[in-house]
């Protein structure tokens, strides 16, 4: 009924709005050019790069509405998100590989990384925060380096493009909470941006039968964000300076390793600082040199009482990473040029001990251990040459090298060298790439040094890093002109991964605990394709059209452990979205996902699912704009694969399921 009421309610504000014949908001944003920076120090043409790559649109951002980071990218190309109502897992082309935590993509925002250095997950930016959203698909990234393993998601925020607004203010409510932005905008010399984003919502009521028991909480989800931006610009450099706080509280829903007990004692905080400076000198004949500047400090605060010893176990953990980056850049008609190098100070602290239930008086200290600005250096370089570059008709050979040296932050693994090669064909706005490319993933320090004195965690500082070598064959078409504009893209893969990381139960600990340990696993190798068609026909249509197919497998293992499948990796993904104008002021938009089946850690298999959304998008004026969002909208009973080994004996955790939001946009 309160589902009807909301949908009744907004017909009738849409019906009796003021009319007007201004240009839809849609129209008054920027023409978006077909560029990314995810791969580079610096903005390329899709058409010109080594990777296959996909832009989440700002108008897609407008007529889809998105209430977190999370399902924005599940319903993005060839990505596929987890849930275990504590936090969210990214997979990209069906690889999706339980309690990894997000280190194994990299993120990023304005090509500074936005991964935390503990476990890898991202800061998680309201979506309303951002202009556009770049997707690289498994490319052996020489920017950022380790993370990029199965995805290179670049966050392009809101200020970084041309704004003619001054203030902007976005409220949405729904039965469970509420997501609230604020944007100020000043464009005069130097452009300064704030914004805040504060949401809340209820956590759900969850049965879980292999646990028998109910996941009670009830006390709030709740995350708040502040921005804050400068941008200075002159005729011989440009100045950037961006700083951020996040905080995010959480509950367990599925438990940890089977004996939290889930309610309002126990939680997670997540608390990040990030800031970044961008120095740019420009220099004659098409050069310049760069400075980079990023800042990122990260606190995680975790409660976790236990029944059966009647002790409240407590996590004090922290990371830090300050980066100084120094590059030159010299472009010209024949080659584009990039050399520099990165210096990192990185740190980070484990404490982890137990008090008792009741009293709450100090009982043991399981870990205690800090190591503070470990110094870590790299190098890389990208040259592009073309040849016979004329308007439309060209060859690019590519080539992108970086290495990283990690002293003595790990045990074996000191340093690592990583080739990138393409070779490029590009006439009348198409391209045929032929990509090879290498590519790691360091250990997460939370996998290499975290235990909690073996009571059901073992550290493990020999872990070597994952890699992986891919073969890609990529074809690409882009159009543009007056009426539309869009891209179709296709991807032939092979690539195989090596010293695969993921926990392993060792044994029982002193507690009759399953004891994990995170090892090299073994080898797997993905062989694939993707798709990726859209196009927005200016004020009347879009449309999407995506498809995934990924064939993941062991190809060998190590001989601890005994795997003939890779659970949790769908071979099949489906993405449809559509748009229309319906008159001037209304706009209607539907989309669907549909995910094949997968097997969780005990090779159950969970069948395939779609999940449809549908959204309205009314403009009551130039100013202001009215959306209701349904999502889940046919109310979907399904379930995601999550790890076995972190959740025991939970392997599955329902999707979220049918939710009425109602939005209101202003803007000034």
């Amino acid at each position: 009924m309160k589902r009807i009421i909301l949908l009744l309610f907004f017909l009738v504000i849409a019906t009796f709005a003021n009319d007007y014949e201004e240009k839809l908001f849609i129209e008054s944003e920027i023409d978006f050019s077909f560029k990314t920076q995810g791969i580079s120090k610096y903005s390329k043409n899709i058409i010109n790069s080594p990777a296959f790559v996909s832009i989440i649109l700002p108008q897609e951002l407008k007529l889809f509405y998105y209430n977190t980071l999370s399902d924005l990218l599940n319903f993005s190309p060839g990505l596929y998100v987890v849930k275990d109502g504590n936090t969210w897992y990214l997979g990209s082309r069906g690889i999706q590989v339980p309690g990894s935590y997000n280190s194994r993509a990299l993120f990023l925002l304005n090509g500074f990384p936005v991964n935390e250095n503990i476990f890898g997950f991202p800061i998680e930016y309201n979506p309303s925060f951002l202009n556009s959203v770049e997707v690289v698909q498994g490319y052996s990234n020489v920017y950022s380096g380790s993370n990029a393993l199965l995805a290179t998601v670049n966050f392009i925020p809101y200020f970084n493009e041309k704004f003619d607004k001054k203030f902007s203010l976005s409220s949405t409510y729904y039965s469970k909470g509420s997501v609230n932005s604020i944007k100020f905008f000043l464009n005069d010399d130097p452009q300064i941006y704030l914004g805040a984003d504060l949401f809340s919502y209820e956590g759900r009521t969850i049965f879980l039968p292999q646990r028998n028991e109910f996941s009670i909480n009830d006390d709030n989800y709740y995350k708040k964000h502040f921005h804050f931006f400068v941008k200075r610009d002159s005729p011989i450099s440009s100045t950037s300076f961006y700083f951020s706080n996040f905080y995010n509280r959480s509950h367990f829903p599925t438990g940890v390793f089977g004996i939290t007990l889930n309610d309002r004692n126990d939680y997670l905080e997540h608390i990040f600082y990030h800031s970044f400076l961008k120095h740019t000198i420009f220099l004659p004949k098409s050069s310049s040199i760069n400075v980079n500047f990023y800042y990122l400090d990260y606190k995680e605060n975790g409660l976790y009482p236990t029944a059966s010893v009647g002790a409240i176990n407590i996590d004090d953990l922290a990371g830090r990473v300050i980066s100084f980056d120094t590059n030159y850049l010299k472009s010209s008609d024949s080659f584009t040029f990039l050399i520099g190098s990165e210096y990192k100070l990185f740190s980070y602290k484990f404490r982890n001990f137990d008090v008792d239930y009741f009293s709450k008086s100090f009982i043991q200290e399981y870990i205690n251990e800090q190591r503070k600005d470990l110094p870590l250096f790299s190098f890389y370089m990208v040259y592009d040459y073309y040849f016979s570059k004329r308007t439309h008709d060209y060859w690019v050979f590519s080539t992108s090298l970086r290495y990283d040296t990690y002293g003595s932050l790990y045990g074996d693994f000191k340093s690592i060298f990583i080739p990138q090669f393409s070779l490029i064909k590009v006439w009348d706005g198409r391209a045929l790439k032929l990509v090879y490319s290498q590519n790691y993933r360091a250990p997460s320090v939370s996998e290499a040094f975290y235990n909690d004195g073996g009571l059901s965690t073992l550290n493990n500082p020999n872990l070597q890093p994952e890699k992986h070598k891919t073969w890609e064959l990529i074809y690409y078409n882009e159009f543009k002109n007056k009426r539309n504009y869009g891209y179709f893209s296709a991807s032939l893969y092979l690539m195989k991964v090596s010293n695969l990381i993921n926990s392993v139960i060792v044994g029982l600990g002193p507690l009759g605990i399953d004891v994990s340990q995170y090892q090299n696993i073994g080898n797997i190798e993905v062989s694939g394709a993707l798709i990726d068609y859209v196009n927005y026909l200016k004020d009347r249509e879009f449309i999407r059209v995506s498809y995934s197919y990924s064939n993941a497998r062991f190809i060998e293992t190590s001989p601890n452990t005994d795997l003939s499948f890779l659970s949790n990796s769908p071979k099949n993904l489906f993405l449809i979205k559509y748009a229309k104008r319906l008159n001037q002021n209304l706009w209607a938009s539907i989309e669907n996902k549909w995910t094949s089946s997968v097997l969780d850690d005990y090779g159950n298999r969970l069948p395939d699912f779609i999940v449809t959304n549908l959204n309205f998008v009314y403009d009551l004026n130039e100013r202001m704009n009215l959306g209701l969002t349904i999502y889940n909208l046919f109310d979907v009973k399904a379930k995601y694969a999550i790890s076995l080994s972190n959740n025991n004996p939970v392997s599955f955790y329902p999707v979220d399921p049918r939710t009425v939001f109602i939005r209101l946009n202003y803007s000034w």
